[in-house]
């Protein structure tokens, strides 16, 4: 185990590598759970900006970081 690494877990009392594994079994949890319902979400997206309509969205705090995914960056859905 690397100094820097083994500093990282000591400060936070979690290592990177269970981090990622708590991370990965919330997004198969999701994957799993949810599917049907991110499938309809992106159906209605996509049928409301074909349609010429607008999607607001917004955020506080952290949150507003998805907001600002879907709009403003090269990629995002700035149409």
């Amino acid at each position: 185990m690397s100094q820097q690494r083994e500093v990282n877990d000591a400060l936070t009392g979690v290592s990177m590598e269970r981090y990622w594994q708590e991370a990965m079994q919330t997004v198969t949890r999701l994957q799993q759970t949810q599917m049907d319902g991110l499938r309809e979400a992106a159906r209605l997206c996509a049928v409301c900006l074909a349609r010429g309509g607008v999607i607001h969205t917004y955020g506080t705090g952290h949150s507003r970081a998805f907001a600002m995914e879907l709009a403003g960056r090269a990629g995002g859905w700035s149409l």
